[in-house]
């Protein structure tokens, strides 16, 4: 049966993604999609969260205005939930608040009117503390990941 291949009963059927519906004849039959998750899939249950799985194998470390968790995946900024944080990179608590620190030092100050002077004059120190925090990610998070810092 081709991917996608539509059945008896009206469901289609694959080894991938597909669409199901209600036959007309049996309406004891489910709706909704239907897919195989890959390798390392984990059913989302009551007690899990809804935010999904890291995209990718590169993590990037990058403050930006309004962002509280400066970590980022293929697909864009992660979820600051310090839970999710550490159970899908195997970060520390200590480095995850040192991570949101940072960020919000990286908002105040580029974000603060008036402040830019401030700012520059501090940079050095900002940049140091983001290469600090950079080797802690390297030495703590998950094999399955790389690390890239962007300034």
């Amino acid at each position: 049966m081709n991917p996608c291949e539509v059945n008896e009963i009206g469901v289609e059927q694959a080894s991938g993604w597909c669409n199901g519906f209600v036959s007309e004849q049996d309406e004891s039959r489910t709706v909704g999609w239907f897919a195989f998750g890959p390798a390392g899939y984990r059913e989302v249950g009551d007690d899990d969260d809804a935010y999904g799985s890291v995209s990718g194998t590169r993590i990037r470390l990058m403050g930006d205005h309004g962002v509280t968790m400066p970590l980022w995946d293929e697909d864009g900024l992660l979820p600051e939930d310090t839970d999710w944080i550490e159970r899908e990179l195997g970060l520390s608590r200590s480095l995850i608040a040192d991570l949101t620190a940072w960020a919000a030092d990286w908002d105040a100050q580029t974000n603060e009117s008036g402040q830019r002077q401030a700012w520059l004059d501090r940079r050095t120190e900002h940049e140091a503390e983001a290469h600090r925090l950079f080797a802690r990610l390297q030495s703590e998070i998950s094999p399955r990941f790389t690390v890239a810092l962007k300034l």
